[in-house]
């Protein structure tokens, strides 16, 4: 006897691929096919008792009434003997589990059963099919069968855009297309319209007494009182995937068993898995989950508090280990219901924040309470550093957006101050330099009002950050003197080191070389003092003095252990800054092989960083292939770098662009 296991989630068509599949093996088994219904997972029915299977199986193969014995286990062998001899194929659709259909089963080794079922069935020796959605093409294909290929043709985006709303599930395509089908008058386009109306939902994925909702339905009711809470609470969940931690959190539950009823809706193909741990719902049924918690409102609001909660606990765990400055004054970190995970270094704090950024962004932009609000505040900030190490510029603008609106819902003052306040530098590096300069002076005087010193330190460190980017180097030296001491007053090592590195900056820009170098150095002895992920930068910026007051060799060591650094932190911006500084500097100590090396991974790591950091690692490549005696690469990079500066009005970055053009154009020695 053969058997295969037809498995799949309601509604991708497992009785239509068993039934085909029957029909074309026929000929295969002359001896007879028999399909039988099993109920498994039936409207108005329970699932079929075995013994009444086997009577009804054992008619059909002539035994009369009187011949069928009484036990379950006296018909399954009557029946095993009368096809010990014969070559069956017996479809046995929509199993309940293994004890239905065990009984079931002939040992001839000249039968072929095929069993499909809803839930993940273990039957030993079996051929398991895991039926999964349409491609795009083969939706496509089903729709025009449906509608015909001119009604396709006519609205080729709307049909597409139909198959993805169905999530490619083939039953809701079905429906989706006889829908249509049945209304001549309906463009493709209408019904995407009535899909997107919350008020209909999935009603709208029905044709008479057939519809998606139905068929889920039938799943839903078929689990234990605790796994339909945990679905439905999956509802809430804005995010891609589900680990077991955060349905955890979800249901303020222990991770192993969240873990165990996770691993149980899998096996019922509610829900997949997509990577060892990480668990997502297929489109239509997380919106079945959602209309089955919006019942229990109460409910619902509970488990999305907790889940943010756990939410905004964790990224705190995980961004400590990479914060270099302290979490402003924007609310407190709350305390999780569910266990929050450890973190043993900030590899492991990464991967982590890798994984759930999509799911911490959904939060962000899903919170819809005050409670929500507050912890949205608190989340966006806890994320900055992360955001800044990946380089993720758009995501912070987007991020910081939603964290002012909420700290305006909150009428708190304080908050909105420090949020646009890194609202301000988020768009100082996307190079956005007009709205960074209204935003940071529109923070400025709330921090001032409120008499917040820190915020207010915070802040004109970050406008001469900007007024460096216009070539103001004296107001960038004003505003970072005055920072440098509200921060000593507060008493803050960390910004105040920060501070003193970017005045050495600006002093060199300035032509101040020896006092910059001062400065920069007194940084780094801060830094040294008060440790943290800070100690790459100022090293970098000590580096690149020494490389533009001509001492390479002393400034190489400086850009090497800044990029060790930044490699082991995986912080991209920073990578790219300690790779330019040491091309800069490998270009003018002969070693231009090493220069290009350096200037072009530069270059590949900022190719979606900010416009500014592009400006300076094209630019920094252009003079690498100047010291290579390659004059056309040279042109190239440097005229790349001086279209980005001009861009955003980045004034250095245009001159050296310029200078490299010049002399790049010119061989040397002409």
């Amino acid at each position: 006897m053969s058997i295969v296991a037809v498995e799949g989630m309601a509604g991708v068509g497992k009785t239509r691929f068993a039934v085909h599949a029957a029909h074309r093996l026929a000929a295969d088994y002359p001896d007879g096919q028999f399909y039988l219904d099993l109920h498994g997972f039936s409207a108005g029915s329970t699932p079929a008792a075995p013994g009444a299977v086997l009577e009804t199986m054992l008619r059909r193969l002539g035994v009369p009434a009187s011949a069928i014995p009484e036990s379950v286990d006296d018909r399954s062998t009557l029946l095993r003997d009368r096809l010990a001899d014969r070559r069956v194929l017996l479809v046995l659709d929509n199993a309940a589990d293994e004890a239905q259909v065990s009984p079931l089963l002939p040992a001839a080794s000249g039968c072929l059963v095929i069993v499909t079922s809803r839930r993940a069935l273990a039957m030993d020796g079996a051929c398991v099919i895991v039926l999964d959605v349409f491609s795009p093409a083969e939706a496509r294909e089903l729709l025009t069968g449906l509608l015909g290929p001119d009604r396709v043709a006519a609205e080729p985006a709307s049909v597409e855009e139909l198959a993805g709303r169905c999530g490619h599930l083939p039953l809701a395509v079905a429906v989706a297309g006889r829908r249509l089908r049945g209304r001549p008058a309906w463009r493709v386009a209408h019904l995407l319209a009535r899909l997107s109306d919350p008020d209909r939902g999935l009603a709208e994925f029905t044709v008479g007494a057939r519809g998606v909702e139905d068929v889920f339905a039938l799943s839903y009711r078929a689990l234990p009182a605790a796994r339909q809470r945990l679905f439905r609470l999956l509802g809430v969940h804005l995010g891609d995937d589900v680990t077991a931690a955060l349905a955890a959190a979800l249901v303020g539950d222990d991770p192993a068993d969240a873990e165990r009823d996770l691993e149980a809706l899998l096996d019922e193909h509610l829900v997949q898995q997509v990577r060892p741990g990480r668990h997502e719902l297929h489109d239509l049924l997380r919106r079945y989950a959602a209309r089955q918690v919006a019942a229990t409102p109460d409910e619902a609001a509970a488990a999305r508090r907790r889940l943010v909660d756990w939410y905004v606990a964790t990224a705190d765990g995980a961004t400590r280990l990479i914060r270099r400055f302290p979490l402003p004054p924007v609310g407190r970190v709350p305390e999780p219901v569910a266990p929050v995970p450890g973190f043993g270094d900030e590899e492991a704090a990464l991967r982590w924040l890798d994984a759930e950024f999509a799911n911490l962004r959904a939060a962000i932009h899903g919170a819809a309470d005050l409670p929500a609000w507050r912890n949205a505040v608190v989340l966006v900030h806890l994320l900055q550093p992360y955001l800044v190490r990946r380089g993720q510029v758009d995501d912070a603008l987007a991020t910081l957006r939603a964290a002012a609106e909420a700290a305006r819902g909150l009428d708190d003052p304080v908050a909105e101050a420090y949020t646009l306040t890194a609202l301000g530098q988020a768009h100082d590096t996307a190079g956005r330099t007009d709205r960074s300069l209204e935003l940071l002076r529109d923070a400025l005087e709330r921090h001032v009002r409120l008499g917040q010193a820190v915020g207010e330190a915070t802040t004109r460190h970050h406008l001469a950050m900007v007024f460096r980017r216009l070539g103001r180097h004296r107001d960038a030296i004003a505003e970072y003197r005055r920072a440098v001491v509200l921060f000593r007053a507060a008493g803050d090592g960390q910004w105040e080191a920060s501070a003193l590195s970017g005045l050495s900056v600006d002093l060199h820009l300035a032509g101040r070389d020896e006092e910059a170098l001062a400065q920069a150095l007194r940084a780094l002895s801060l830094q040294r003092v008060v440790g943290g992920p800070g100690l790459a930068r100022v090293e970098n910026n000590v580096g690149l003095l020494h490389a533009r007051l001509g001492r390479h060799a002393e400034a190489v060591p400086y850009a090497l252990r800044a990029l060790a650094w930044q490699r082991r932190t995986g912080s991209r911006p920073g990578q790219a800054n300690a790779l330019a500084n040491l091309a800069f500097s490998y270009a003018r100590t002969g070693r231009p092989t090493e220069a290009v090396r350096a200037a072009a991974e530069a270059v590949e790591i900022a190719r979606d960083l900010g416009p500014d950091l592009r400006a300076k690692t094209w630019n920094t490549l252009g003079e690498a292939h100047r010291s290579a005696g390659d004059h056309a690469a040279a042109l190239r990079c440097h005229r790349e770098a001086l279209d980005i500066a001009t861009r955003i009005g980045e004034a250095e970055e245009q001159a050296r662009a310029r200078a490299g053009i010049d002399d790049a154009s010119v061989p040397a020695g002409t």
